[in-house]
């Protein structure tokens, strides 16, 4: 089951000063202890968890063209070798 709360602590920095805001109904994909999940800023999840990082970002942009919201995702990691 993936966390319910609204909160925005799962989006890193970067996405949140070049975005500016979290508004309301937003849709956020995040990662928390091992599973990739979905949320409405300010309402709780969607379905899943999810078992990978594409499931869970094509799930939540078909829910935000949906709604008509932003779509916030996280980064894509680079490996710093």
């Amino acid at each position: 089951m993936c966390p319910r709360s609204g909160t925005a602590s799962a989006l890193s920095a970067i996405t949140v000063r070049r975005r500016g805001s979290i508004h309301k109904g937003d849709v956020q994909t995040f990662h928390e202890d091992g599973k990739w999940c979905d949320r409405i800023e300010g309402e709780g999840s969607l379905d899943g968890p999810y078992s990978t990082r594409e499931e869970a970002v094509a799930a939540g942009r078909e829910e935000a063209m949906r709604r008509k919201v932003e779509h916030l995702r996280p980064q894509r990691r680079r490996d710093h070798r």
